[in-house]
């Protein structure tokens, strides 16, 4: 091989080096817009706005530009195949995501049609353009460090606002066209980039950056003895629910028609966007249809996007909303206010974050400042609400208010309790209110004596008391890497534990509601956590009726009986027998437990299509846990249809023992797992929940045809979508004090 072929053949692959970046915004730009992934397909589909619509054009037209005309840095450039290829590529990117987020206004088919002419024509009559290598290349490195700091500051100064301005796609596409230019400069200049990437790639993979939920702190030894703050003292399940019971203004009401006062737990399951979706919009289209829902919620569970949901269904509510009388469920209907809410791009401050804070401050070692990706979901989150008011209080203090003598209060609203996953021990991590001491063994919580925002360090006398943010223990129940890191909670003697998505353990929220059904159902008044003596009414409270002033201690003055299911007050005595309730006790509170499941419909497949050596192993892990969700249900209906009574042989759905659905089927809607949800899709859901008590919704449930009968039944016992109307009604009934309608 002669001198000039070996530098010919030297030439050619210097050529095709210098066009790899190119080649790889090409392929970018055609996942992005023939992927069938739904968060890239409805990100594609809600660009309407005409300055991301203008940013999106612009920040294509450049790439392909800039790409195409540094590559041409060459000392031997002849009009061949690459010069024709440059100007495919310099056209594509643009011509790819004109097509994709299209069709336009007519304006907007002008300034395509200019990007492209201006391309085209630059390209054309500067097949080789003349500048220093050095310098244009430096202009290159200049420009691209101009627009990583001028967005970083713009997103530093304004997170959420300006994120959402630009939009998810813009911030995507305007990140990787950077690296890109990064990348084309390196291989420009293998001297210097060979050793920079490497570089790079190490500190990425090892320069981990700590990410952890803030804390506020209230030890105060100066002013309580052994810093004994009555209102951060830790408080059991069955004080809270003593006095969230009895502060009810129509307890009575129940009680002078001969009925149970109906009290509701709800878990809310994960899901990313949809789930938040799903939990938001049950709860608030069953709060805007019967007015005294939210005053019979003791307790909402959530994971991952259903914490979400339920953190924003408490942010609309009035927090002092406990009539005295029952209000009806004639309601209008209207959630249009809320799907549009729930439409706004959560994700373009986390990818704003990630990309122009997170992923550079792993290389500059913390010297970026402004929000990490989960401060900024939680800023988004926190302005998301249905009264437009950005609330983010401390947790404890969404459950409870300090009186004006110092005594601990209650708000009078629901606990809200997202559930984390403990990254160490793996078990689940509950963020709630009080303390539910039957958690102590496979759970663990914040809300105790000896837990880790209430805790006594080896070395001190007196315990240290921290909060943490309400939205802020929403999102460390929604923190699924990689979109979102691990956060860390300090803990003991300095150490720290890491908190990420509770569904990697269940994802259904309903083991941990099962515990508080049981803690409610066998109440015991043996808890190793500190009891304060003023624990309050909510100021809501009308007063003390001659039925309250029993209340001393509900479970140990006040008799609480428990009635299993809806069907009168049973009792079931020692040989098993079942008889009416017929004692006659002043201070006798007759309650009912409901539960409500919010989840999506699951899998009904059991059949196999084939077997694969790489992903069967995978798909058993992921079906496993699906289906553990299942088997957490399964619990809490035999606990449900057993707990202090009989379960009828003949009961055939939950509805029947008061377990309560509502079901949504994403694949139906396109509805993604991330943080931007497409209107149409939200509309069309907003339509299958809590629907009308007289909706017919009709589904097509195929693949019943190939079960065993046994199979069949047991998929419908937990209600489909179909069913949702009827789980509506049911809880319409639960809510009257009487029999008749309204």
């Amino acid at each position: 091989m002669n001198e000039h072929t070996r530098e010919r053949i030297w030439s050619i692959w210097l050529r095709i080096l210098f066009r790899f970046p190119a080649f790889l915004a090409v392929l970018t730009y055609l996942f992005i817009a023939h992927t069938n992934y739904e968060q890239i397909i409805s990100l594609l589909n809600e660009v309407h706005t005409e300055i991301q619509i203008h940013l999106i054009l612009l920040c294509a037209t450049l790439t392909g530009f800039l790409l195409t005309f540094l590559a041409r840095c060459e000392r031997d450039y002849t009009r061949d195949g690459i010069y024709y290829l440059d100007l495919i590529i310099g056209i594509s990117p643009l011509a790819i995501i004109s097509t994709a987020i299209g069709p336009f206004g007519v304006i907007d088919y002008l300034l395509c049609f200019t990007y492209f002419f201006l391309i085209t024509a630059i390209l054309v009559k500067y097949p080789k353009h003349n500048a220093n290598k050095w310098k244009a290349h430096f202009l290159a490195l200049l420009f691209v460090v101009t627009v990583w700091l001028l967005l970083s500051f713009l997103l530093y100064a304004s997170p959420v606002d300006f994120a959402r301005t630009v939009g998810s796609v813009f911030l995507t596409l305007v990140f990787f066209a950077l690296l890109l230019i990064l990348l084309l400069l390196a291989c420009a200049h293998p001297v210097l980039g060979i050793p920079i990437i490497f570089i790079v790639t190490i500190m990425f993979f090892m320069n981990e950056r700590d990410h952890n939920l803030r804390l506020t702190e209230f030890t105060d030894y100066d002013e309580f003895q052994n810093n004994e703050n009555p209102f951060r003292a830790p408080v059991s399940i069955q004080d809270a629910f003593d006095k969230w019971l009895a502060s009810r203004n129509d307890l009575e009401l129940y009680e002078g028609a001969g009925k149970e006062y109906p009290v509701f737990l709800i878990s809310s399951e994960g899901g990313g966007g949809y789930a938040a979706a799903h939990a938001n919009l049950f709860l608030s289209k069953m709060q805007d249809r019967c007015p005294n829902f939210s005053q019979h919620i003791f307790a909402i569970t959530g994971v991952s996007g259903g914490a979400v949901g339920n953190a924003l269904f408490w942010s609309s509510l009035d927090k002092r909303s406990n009539p005295a009388e029952f209000m009806g469920c004639t309601g209008a209907i209207d959630v249009s206010e809320e799907v549009n809410i729930l439409a706004q791009d959560n994700l373009a401050p986390v990818l704003g974050a990630m990309f122009f804070r997170d992923l550079p401050n792993k290389l500059f070692f913390d010297l970026l400042p402004g929000p990490n990706r989960s401060e900024a979901l939680i800023f988004a989150l926190s302005g998301t609400n249905m009264l437009g008011v950005n609330e983010n209080p401390l947790f404890a203090e969404h459950y409870w208010e300090q009186g004006d003598d110092g005594s601990k209060r209650l708000r009078g609203g629901p606990a809200v309790i997202p559930v984390a996953t403990n990254l160490v021990s793996g078990k689940p991590y509950i963020i709630a209110p009080f303390e539910v001491d039957d958690l102590r063994n496979g759970f663990e919580q914040t809300s105790c004596g000896t837990c880790d925002l209430s805790r006594t360090e080896p070395d001190e006398v007196g315990m240290r008391t921290y909060d943490i943010g309400f939205f802020d223990a929403a999102v460390a129940s929604a923190s699924f890497p990689y979109i979102t890191p691990s956060l860390g909670l300090g803990a003991f003697g300095g150490s720290r534990i890491g908190l990420v998505d509770g569904g990697y353990l269940d994802n259904s929220g309903t083991e941990v509601l099962l515990e508080i059904a049981k803690a409610l159902y066998s109440p015991s008044r043996f808890f190793d956590g500190a009891s304060p003596a003023a624990l309050d009414f909510p100021t809501s409270t009308l007063g003390i009726s001659d039925t309250r002033v029993c209340y001393g201690n509900l479970y140990d003055g006040l008799n609480i009986l428990v009635s299993p299911r809806p069907y009168g007050n049973l009792r079931q005595d020692k040989d098993g027998e079942v008889h009416p309730n017929e004692d006659d006790d002043d201070c006798e509170v007759s309650i009912i437990f409901y539960t409500i499941t919010i989840r999506a419909e699951p899998s009904h497949d059991r059949y196999l299509d084939g077997q694969n050596f790489f992903t069967d192993p995978i798909s058993a892990l992921l079906n496993g846990r699906s289906r553990r969700a299942e088997l957490a249900r399964l619990r809490l209906f035999d606990f449900q249809c057993a707990a202090g009574a009989i379960c009828p042989r003949h009961v055939e759905t939950g509805i029947q023992i008061g377990f309560f659905d509502s079901v949504i089927r994403p694949q139906d809607f396109a509805l993604p797992l991330g943080w931007k949800l497409p209107l149409n899709g939200l509309r069309e859901m907003s339509n299958i929940v809590a629907p009308e008590p007289t909706t017919v919704i009709e589904q097509n449930y195929d693949e019943f045809s190939n079960m065993i009968d046994i199979m069949a039944w047991q998929a419908d016992v937990f209600e489909t979508v179909a069913g949702n109307p009827s789980s509506v009604a049911a809880i319409i009934s639960a809510l009257r004090p009487t029999d008749t309608s309204d």
